[in-house]
């Protein structure tokens, strides 16, 4: 027996790549090589409001999203993460300290909205950054160097695993 997928919607605007998505309910978040993030209506393929939902701040590629339905957090090649309020398009906070290209970000999982405002960021220089994204400050930082594992193993340990 086979499974077969259909495309139930394309969602154009971007000028560059899309490296990264992130899902919740209708609400797609996409960030691309174009250095925005958009907001987008999955059910409508329109951007929200009208494309008025494009957040702007960052100088290079934005690499990694994460969205819990009120928060948007991004990663970039500029060295940065920022935290934003979608509906606002404002940043709410830059996160600085990393010293290369934020690869990835992981939030606790929870039901809600980011649980304890805790975020884990990751990137090219063998660092993983752990923030308050409420207070928008680094907690201790995480520097030992085991390759590109390190923050899978966060994954995994923040999700219940051992």
């Amino acid at each position: 027996m086979s499974c077969s997928l259909q495309c139930v919607q394309t969602l154009v605007g971007h000028t560059g790549g899309v490296w990264s998505s992130q899902m919740r309910d209708n609400i797609v978040i996409s960030g691309s090589t174009d250095r925005t993030l958009k907001v987008w209506n999955a059910d409508t393929g329109e951007c929200t409001g009208q494309c008025l939902h494009v957040l702007m701040g960052h100088v290079a590629a934005v690499r990694c999203v994460q969205y819990d339905g009120h928060k948007v957090v991004s990663g970039a090649y500029d060295y940065t993460v920022k935290v934003w309020d979608p509906e606002s398009e404002s940043c709410i906070h830059t996160l600085q300290g990393h010293t290369n290209r934020v690869y990835s970000l992981q939030v606790r999982p929870c039901s809600g909205p980011l649980r304890d405002n805790i975020l884990v960021s990751g990137n090219a220089d063998s660092t993983v950054k752990i923030w308050d994204i409420k207070t928008g400050q680094c907690l201790p930082v995480l520097s030992q160097r085991v390759g590109d594992s390190l923050l899978g193993v966060i994954q995994t340990q923040a999700a219940g695993g051992s």
